[in-house]
């Protein structure tokens, strides 16, 4: 999947929005997509996409919208599970 292929899953609204993911969803609320050959959550693709950073498997990207399918890069920010 390409990033512009990516973003046509993504209900993009204005900026302060959240924006969801329209595609699959894990039974936790997340969006779920292959992407780089593998399966990953949406937002944490949006993170990297959005920002220009890449994101490591053991990094958190948390909500700070707390709606699990958003992927509004200004909704997002790295974090820990603590």
């Amino acid at each position: 999947m390409t990033p512009d292929t990516f973003w046509t899953y993504v209900d993009r609204g204005k900026p302060d929005e959240c924006w969801p993911f329209q595609g699959s969803l894990t039974a936790d609320g997340h969006g779920s997509l292959r992407w780089r050959g593998r399966t990953t959550k949406a937002h944490r693709v949006a993170y990297e996409l959005g920002t220009g950073q890449p994101v490591l498997p053991h990094v958190v990207i948390r909500h700070l919208c707390n709606c699990p399918n958003c992927c509004n890069p200004a909704h997002l920010a790295l974090g820990s599970h603590s």
